[in-house]
């Protein structure tokens, strides 16, 4: 935490604004009362400040012990306006934790109504005000400079130069694709009954597919460009969208498009993670010297740690890394190696070792899968969207978990409440009036007890004056007795002590003192003698006052006002005994009224010096008790108030759900995009999908993190597509501003992700592989192994097929046996809302495989390459199974297939022309995406000639091996025998 303190001359003024009058509300304090509460903390402990230079103008947060005020400069800058006030909260504090001014003066804060006030103020009174805004904004960016150094090689800063222009890049790559894409058809809308209920139009449009939209985003109507509006709730194929204006419903055409818009805010947050690792305020310093140096720290696996389940090798060597590295450990997982389970053991095993952890992903439903595999015991949070989680994951909400955390808290702290109902009810104050009365009944009798014993003294002395004498003089007889005695002792005593040291001396040394032993012999004789003498004196002296004070008893006692005061008294002290006891009664009473952890012990009943010293017993305890019952009224006030308050505090609950979570789950922009994380650090990141993560992407949660875990495949699906990139090149191409130098640079940040670049950069220590697969039959695993892992993984699977159709897992149909202009490629309508191409003739196979395979595989799926396919096949096999749900669950596109599996994967490739060309398929990464989806049976349909012929020298090499592969180890069949079998 850097903390500078900051003098200020002062006077300071403050105008409050009538906005932010209008938002202070009743729970936080009036201008005057906030005022002296500044000056106060200016003029004793200091008073914490932030600067806020988000903005055009910067702004000064103040943090008083209850709130937080927010301040501007009024327009002559010689006095604050407040601009807005809340109540301090745990963000708050979070923020001061990083870093704060303290601001002393010992001048004072002055409330003024208006701004028209400060020049009054100095006109009549000469009273000149000083914000100093000047110098706390020096010594705040001062401050500042020596927590966060910005990086000082020039390497570093090139790098982060570029990135952002990556990040502008990928928003125009975005935007394109956006521009491009055929707008989402509706075929009707209606007004939401949230209509009455807002000046804006909120309505449900109907699709006639299920969009592939989030909560927030931003939409047009495609007729009528002006009419923009947000998504606020999906629901299937109905979309509601609340309009940025008022809409009439005849102004919404009765069917038409809904276009997606672009939306800063990814880009943004990429952009602040890359400045905040700029300016050195990322949570690790290693960042940059691993991504542009390759420099990484050493470490040691912990060699005796085990996951709590059974793992191959492998993964064991995975898991103890993870558990070991100190910047970053990148994990290849091909399909199918058990990487979802080996995330969650490394997700355990660091939260159970105190680790805060960041679970993320690029997408939502990796980040579920792996938040619903770890145990329960862990307390996981899940932040993001709730209609694009899993039902499994929305139970993990911080939402959801408020709920039951309501319940748990009124629940716990029922019993304590009633307890402590006699406290908020009054009963210990009645219990505490009555010891006090009683305890002043008590000391009004002591003190009757004191004077009627003062008076009876004083009767005694005067009827035994005349015995006075003698008993003065048999007083000063034992004292002179006593003294003389006591010398007496003394004196032998020291006598008696010599001759027996001269005794113990050595034999000359004896000799030479021996001479004194005789004297002090004589000496010791003589002091017993006088202490014998001056014993029968102390005795003869004791019975003479002995017998003076037995007639001055028999006098006193024999006098009538001796006695009758003598009654006196022992009533006083009758009286005081009793109050005493009622005092005790009442102390039980007030003790047995108090919870049990704050009762103090009791005072003994009789004090050993007589009923004063009980009497002061009895004080110290009420005391005690008085204090206790404060103590307990407050706690009740409090926890009274707290229980009030549970069922309207979901928010301060949420910010501790998250905060004391042992899991914090999102997507790597859902990280950023919630207050619920904000200024939040983590000890570590596991990051699953990471190959398929752009840079700008993957920094988001790496800034946030002091370690990172990448678990990933770089040979599936990258963030962006070499075609999308290609085209973003020649647009950029094109611009006469843009460098040239940058352009293969960023282009290369955009088709890789952070963790391919890493992957190859990094040493054998901080990158691994699994290589135990367990999904694909052998006969498909050996083909993708040998394709796209360069043979490395390994197959531990009981065999696939299972169906009287194919003769192995891993088969394909292909179309080559048909006419050209039957099997041919074809645009899609211009009227249709998709776009790309159709393929009737492997349509209409794709619905007879399904339709006759899934007798043997209920669990099946279908992926296509062209959302126009996609949309042909869902349409042929809505009308033969009847079941449209199903059918939009089970085919779709290779993206939407990513990180699933099914027992049958049915793939068609969709392109059939003279001339090979085959367009995006020859990003072999998503042909290794689609084939490994399969755990029993690939089927692939399509046209073997032009595949072969592809113009793409990889893609064609790929497809002829493919082709040579299922002749040789594989089920290759023509269209004319399948269709016969089926």
């Amino acid at each position: 935490m850097t903390v500078v303190e900051v003098r200020l001359p002062g006077p300071l003024a403050l105008v409050p604004s009538q906005g932010a009058m209008r938002r202070l509300g009743h729970d936080l304090p009036d201008p005057v009362t906030l005022a002296a509460e500044l000056t106060r903390l200016s003029q004793r402990d200091g008073l914490p400040a932030r600067i806020d230079e988000s903005r055009s103008r910067p702004s000064l947060a103040v943090y008083t012990d209850s709130c937080v005020l927010w301040l501007g400069l009024t327009q002559n800058g010689d006095a604050y306006r407040i601009n807005g006030a809340a109540p301090k909260g745990l963000k708050d504090h979070a923020s001061l934790v990083k870093g704060a001014l303290l601001l002393r003066t010992g001048a004072a804060w002055w409330a003024l109504p208006d701004v028209a006030d400060v020049a009054r103020m100095r006109r009549e009174r000469g009273m000149t005000f000083d914000t100093s805004f000047s110098q706390l904004l020096a010594a705040w960016r001062a401050g500042l400079a020596v927590a966060a150094s910005p990086p000082a090689n020039p390497a570093h800063t090139r790098f982060l130069d570029v990135l952002t222009e990556v990040v502008e890049a990928g928003r125009e790559i975005d935007a394109a694709k956006l521009r491009d894409a055929e707008p989402l058809r509706y075929r009707q809308r209606a007004a939401t009954r949230e209509q009455r209920h807002s000046a804006r139009g909120v309505y449900d449009f109907t699709l006639l597919r299920r969009p592939d939209l989030v909560k927030g985003a931003v939409v047009r109507i495609e007729e009528r460009p002006a009419l923009r509006g947000r998504v606020v709730h999906i629901r299937d194929r109905t979309v509601t969208v609340r309009f940025e204006s008022t809409v009439d419903f005849p102004a919404i055409p009765p069917q038409g498009g809904l276009r997606p818009l672009p939306s800063d805010r990814v880009y943004t947050k990429q952009l602040e993670a890359i400045g905040a690792i700029r300016k050195g305020r990322a949570a690790t310093d290693r960042l940059l010297p691993m991504l542009v140096d390759g420099h990484v720290l050493p470490y040691q696996p912990e060699a005796h740690a085990r996951p709590a389940g059974v793992a191959d090798d492998e993964q064991l060597r995975v898991f103890r890394r993870a558990l070991g590295v100190r910047d970053a450990l990148l994990v290849l997982g091909p399909p199918g190696t058990g990487k979802t389970w080996t995330i969650g053991e490394i997700v355990a095993a660091c939260a159970a070792r105190g680790e805060r952890v960041l679970l993320t992903s690029h997408t939502n439903r990796a980040v579920d899968n792996v938040l619903e595999r770890l145990p329960p015991h862990l307390r996981a949070v899940r932040v993001g969207n709730e209609d694009a989680l899993t039902a499994g994951a929305r139970t993990y909400l911080a939402e959801t978990q408020v709920e039951a955390l309501r319940e748990e808290i009124l629940r716990r702290t029922e019993g304590a409440a009633a307890r402590l109902a006699g406290v908020a009810g009054g009963h210990v104050d009645r219990w505490s009036v009555h010891l006090t009365d009683r305890l002043a009944e008590a000391t009004s009798a002591e003190q009757a007890v004191t004077a009627a014993a003062g008076a009876r003294e004083h009767a005694v002395r005067r009827v035994t004056l005349p015995l006075r004498e003698r008993a003065e003089a048999a007083e000063q007889a034992v004292a002179r007795a006593e003294e003389a005695l006591e010398a007496a002792r003394r004196a032998e005593a020291t006598a008696r002590d010599r001759i027996t040291r001269i005794a113990s001396l050595p034999g000359l040394l004896r000799g030479v003192l021996g001479l004194l032993e005789r004297p002090l012999r004589r000496r010791a004789d003589r002091a017993a003698q006088v202490g014998a003498e001056a014993g029968a004196a102390l005795t003869r002296a004791r019975s003479e006052l002995a017998t003076a004070e037995g007639a001055a008893r028999v006098v006193a006692d024999g006098d009538p006002e001796v006695t009758r005061l003598g009654r006196v008294v022992t009533a006083a002290e009758r009286h005081r005994d009793e109050t005493l006891r009622r005092v005790e009664q009442a102390a039980a009473g007030l003790r047995s009224a108090l919870p049990a952890d704050v009762r103090p012990a009791p005072e003994p009943a009789q004090g050993p010096a007589g009923p004063a010293v009980d009497l002061a017993g009895r004080h110290r305890e009420a005391a005690a008790l008085a204090r206790a019952a404060a103590q307990s009224r407050a706690r009740a006030t409090l926890l009274a108030q707290w229980r009030d308050r549970v069922p309207t505090s979901g928010a301060s609950l949420q910010r501790e759900l998250v905060k004391y979570a042992d899991v914090v789950a999102a997507t790597c922009i859902g990280t950023a995009t919630t207050e619920l994380l904000a200024e939040l650090e983590f000890d570590v990141a596991v990051v699953d999908e990471a190959g398929q993560i752009s840079l700008p992407n993957l920094l988001v949660p790496l800034a946030r993190a002091r370690r990172a875990v990448l678990v990933g495949d770089h040979r599936q699906l990258p963030p962006f597509l070499d075609e999308d990139v290609r085209l973003w090149a020649q647009r950029r191409a094109a611009d006469p501003d843009a460098d040239p130098g940058t352009g293969a640079q960023i282009g290369d940040l955009l088709t890789r992700s952070g963790f391919e670049r890493l992957y190859g950069t990094l040493g054998e220590d901080h990158r691994d592989m699994l290589q135990l697969q367990r999904r694909m039959p052998e006969e498909l695993a050996t083909f993708v192994s040998r394709t796209f892992y360069n043979g490395r993984l390994r197959t531990r699977h009981p065999g696939g097929g299972g169906n009287p159709v194919f003769r192995s897992p891993f088969a394909m149909v292909t179309t080559a046996d048909r006419p050209a202009a039957e099997r041919g490629e074809r645009r899609p309508p211009k009227r249709a809302e998709s776009h790309g191409y159709v393929n009737p003739l492997e349509a209409g196979l794709i619905v007879e495989l399904v339709t006759g395979l899934t007798a043997w595989h209920p669990d099946w799926g279908v992926i296509l390459p062209y959302r126009a396919q996609v949309d042909l096949v869902r349409e042929l096999l809505d009308a033969r199974l009847g079941d449209p749900g199903r059918t939009a669950e089970c085919v779709g596109t290779v993206d939407a297939f990513q990180g699933g599996e099914r027992d049958l994967i049915i793939f068609g490739f969709v392109r059939s022309n003279d001339d090979g060309r085959v367009g995006f398929l020859d990003e072999l990464r998503r042909l290794n995406v689609a084939i490994s989806r399969a755990r029993r049976q690939l089927v692939l349909v399509g046209d073997t000639d032009t595949l072969e012929r592809a113009g793409d020298e990889k893609f064609r090499q790929v497809m002829q091996a493919m082709t040579a592969y299922l002749r040789h180890s594989g089920d290759l069949r023509t269209s004319a025998e399948i269709t016969a079998v089926l």
